[in-house]
């Protein structure tokens, strides 16, 4: 059963913003459920893990809904990404901002995907 987490739990910030990066860029294509693949202005493909959130798998109950749900939120749009560091895969686990909206936060609060708690 999901276990109900209050607003304030989900307002907190996955980093401290002092230590974020960030770049932007259009997503160009969703590896699954809360992976995507953005192309900077320089013409580099960057993998965005969605930091913060676990989504469910594809054969579980809201699976397809979840990725639904993000390619609509986000497909061909032009995202900021704001990422601590890179991952021992070379991905950016990351807060996703699109004009503004933190897509990780959406995504999560939509009921959509779990918040994460590590």
């Amino acid at each position: 059963m999901l276990k109900y987490h209050p607003p304030l739990e989900w307002q907190k910030p996955f980093y401290p913003i002092a230590q974020a990066h960030t770049l932007s860029g259009r997503v160009v294509r969703q590896i699954d459920r809360d992976t995507l693949v953005i192309l900077d202005a320089s013409r580099t493909q960057h993998k965005i893990r969605l930091q913060g959130i676990d989504a469910p798998e594809r054969r579980q109950v809201f699976g397809t809904k979840s990725n639904e749900y993000l390619t609509a939120s986000v497909a061909g749009q032009v995202v900021v990404v704001e990422y601590s560091d890179l991952t021992a895969i070379s991905e950016y686990w990351a807060m996703l901002l699109l004009d503004g909206t933190d897509i990780n936060l959406k995504q999560a609060s939509s009921g959509m995907d779990w918040h994460l708690h590590k």
